[in-house]
Parts: C-alpha cells; sequence; structure tokens
C-alpha cells in the first residue's frame, strides 16, 4: 500500500490481543506477491503498531520486502515481521529520515540476492540513510545471501538497545 503525501500524521494500528499490545490479532499476509507499506517523501509521521506484517515481497530490484521508508519520521512498534524477503533489505528499508522500533520481531526474513546500488545484505533490515533507534526488539533466523542476516548498515546512524539476535 502505497502512503501517499499527506501533510497531516498517518497511524495504522491493529487491534491487540487481551489488552497486551505487544502482539496483535491483526495481519496484513502479502502472499508472496507484494510489499505491505511503501512510505514515501512529503508525509509528516506515520505510525505503525499492532500488526504482524508476513510474506511480503518487494519489487524485483526495490528495498525492503514488507516497509520501505524515506525521508519521513515513522515509528514502528509491536509489529511482528516475518517471512518477508527482498533482494536487499528483508523485511525493512530505511532511505532516509528517521526510524524508531519498539519491541519488534523480526523472525525468517531474507535477502535473497543481488545487489542494488551497492547494497547486498540486511536479511531483515537494511539501513542506507538517516536516525534509527531500535530498542526491545527480536531478530531471529534472518539471512541473507551476502552479509548481514540480521542487519545491513550501510550509512546514516543506527542505535540498538536491549536487543536480541539469534
Amino acid at each position: 500500500i502505497p502512503l501517499p503525501s499527506q501533510t497531516h500524521p498517518v497511524t495504522l494500528t491493529g487491534a491487540s490481543i487481551g489488552g497486551d499490545e505487544r502482539w496483535s490479532q491483526t495481519t496484513v499476509e502479502c502472499g508472496s506477491a507484494r510489499r505491505a507499506f511503501d512510505v514515501g517523501a512529503g508525509t509528516e509521521r506515520v505510525v505503525i503498531a499492532n500488526l504482524t506484517l508476513a510474506n511480503c515481497v518487494a519489487p524485483v530490484g526495490q528495498y525492503g520486502g514488507a516497509v520501505s521508508t524515506s525521508t519521513v519520521s515513522t515509528t514502528i512498534s509491536n509489529v511482528r515481521f516475518v517471512g518477508n524477503r527482498a533482494d536487499v533489505g528483508g523485511a525493512l528499508a530505511v532511505m532516509g529520515g528517521s526510524l524508531n522500533i519498539e519491541g519488534c520481531l523480526f523472525d525468517g526474513n531474507s535477502q535473497t540476492s543481488g545487489k542494488i546500488a551497492g547494497y547486498t545484505g540486511g536479511g531483515a533490515l537494511l539501513v542506507v540513510a538517516g536516525k534509527v533507534v531500535v530498542s526491545n526488539s527480536t531478530f531471529e533466523s534472518n539471512t541473507a545471501a551476502a552479509q548481514g542476516g540480521a542487519a545491513q548498515l550501510a550509512g546514516g546512524h543506527t542505535t540498538f538497545t536491549e536487543c536480541t539476535f539469534r
């Protein structure tokens, strides 16, 4: 779903299970056919919360299987990224802007093959530019054909706090 330019914040929130916001009963199942969200330039602020994004695939030659962000202030919280894939940045690609990732699970995502503009990895996460803060998140069983099974940090500034890598 492309998120067009907006002059106001956009919030996408799934329903939580039993009031526990860490796990959602709302799943965006892409069926290995497309990316879930393409957050483009011009949107003021985007919040994606309490969702499972599963089996999403970026178009050939593009970054970020489930989500691609650029030049936007984005918060992703309590989201499960499961089984997503892309040529580069299997689950999530950050091309600029600022991104806060809080309490997320990245499980079984993959960078499939190829090289795009010199980038060759990031099973779960690719950061090309921008400021990224990842906290209280788990990276598990993500793979890359080249480098960075969990993440390829190619540029920008990225901080991981209290994260688990398996």
